[in-house]
C-alpha cells in the first residue's frame, strides 16, 4: 500500500504514527533493523510462586511463531524486555512471548524497539 514497486523488497525500520511515516530499507543489514529493547503493551503475565515478588525476570523470549528462545530480562513495572543479544526485525505490533523454564509465563505486543 505504500506504492514501492521497484527494487523490491523494502523491509520497515520505524514508523512515525503521528505524522503517517513510514520510514523502509532495502539494505536487509541495516543498522535500523536491531534492537536491543523492546517496550510491551497490552501485556498478559502470569504469576507463578517463583516470579511473584520479582521486579525483573530472567526469560526465553519467542519473537516469532517458531523462532528460536532467546535470553532476555522483563521489568514488570515499565514492560520493557531488554535483549542479552541485538534481535532482528522487532516491529511495533507484533506479538512476543516469553517463558520462565518450560512455563509461558506471558506475552504482549511489541509498542515501540530500541
Amino acid at each position: 500500500g505504500l506504492g514501492l514497486t521497484e527494487g523490491l523488497p523494502y523491509y520497515v525500520v520505524r514508523k512515525d504514527m503521528d505524522q503517517n511515516i513510514v520510514y523502509v530499507s532495502q539494505n536487509l543489514n541495516s543498522l535500523s533493523l536491531w534492537a536491543k529493547e523492546i517496550k510491551l503493551k497490552d501485556v498478559l503475565l502470569r504469576d507463578t510462586e517463583a516470579t511473584e515478588n520479582l521486579a525483573i525476570l530472567d526469560i526465553d523470549a519467542r519473537i516469532r511463531h517458531r523462532a528460536t528462545l532467546v535470553k532476555a530480562h522483563y521489568n514488570r513495572e515499565t514492560n520493557i524486555i531488554s535483549f542479552d543479544e541485538e534481535q532482528k526485525s522487532l516491529t511495533p505490533g507484533q506479538s512476543i512471548v516469553f517463558y520462565v523454564g518450560d512455563i509461558c509465563l506471558g506475552g504482549g505486543i511489541i509498542e515501540s524497539a530500541n
